[in-house]
């Protein structure tokens, strides 16, 4: 890859939209499914991989910019799925449903997520190393 960044996603999103998009659409329509096959989630599917995809570049991005994956890990794996969460349950109004333990587990993705950025690893200030003539 020489050292690119931007050809593994490349890569890796191919392979993706192959595996998931494609593979899955021939399968569906040559084993004579059930259930009736629309092509609406093909489309879905596609726009999930492509917000996948921005996603993916948004880190590689964030790592290009200086930013470190104790700091950017943090918010891709601590709040990403609590964002995707709250707006599943947003969309499907489901508020009342959701049991308390969901809320605590929910709180401790958040706290987690949280701790590992305020207690991250700042590195041992540079030790000054004297002259010598």
């Amino acid at each position: 890859m020489h050292h690119s960044r931007l050809r593994p996603l490349i890569c890796v999103g191919f392979a993706y939209f192959v595996i998931a998009v494609i593979v899955p659409y021939f399968f569906l329509g040559e084993m004579g499914e059930a259930s009736t096959y629309r092509s609406v989630g093909t489309l879905w599917s596609i726009l999930g991989g492509t917000f996948g995809a921005v996603g993916a570049l948004g880190i590689i991005l964030a790592f290009n910019s200086g930013g470190r994956p104790v700091f950017v890990m943090p918010l891709v794996f601590g709040g990403a799925p609590v964002i995707n969460t709250l707006v599943s349950i947003s969309s499907t109004h489901q508020w009342s449903n959701v049991n308390p333990f969901f809320w605590a587990g929910l709180i401790l993705v958040v706290v987690g997520a949280a701790m590992v950025l305020a207690m991250a690893p700042r590195g041992d200030a540079p030790v000054a190393v004297p002259a010598t003539s």
